[in-house]
């Protein structure tokens, strides 16, 4: 249950931090969601990998939330 709700936060927060000027709002959940995440019972590759890929996500998402909103304003 610990390994769903810390993913479910994990995701949260990276949805909010696809703004940048929000990350003080998304950062935070999101290391509350990885510290949930890494005291759960799943496997280390499960937390490794929900814990790493929306870091490395954050960039190419992040552009085109910008290239999105220049596009439809």
């Amino acid at each position: 249950m610990k390994g769903k709700i810390g993913i479910a936060i994990i995701i949260l927060g990276f949805l909010i931090c696809l703004n940048p000027y929000w990350l003080i709002f998304g950062l935070p959940s999101f290391i509350i969601g990885g510290i949930i995440l890494s005291i759960s019972n799943m496997k280390f590759k499960t937390k490794l990998f929900w814990i790493i890929s929306p870091i490395i996500l954050w960039i190419p998402f992040t552009y085109l939330f910008f290239l999105a909103s220049i596009l439809f304003n």
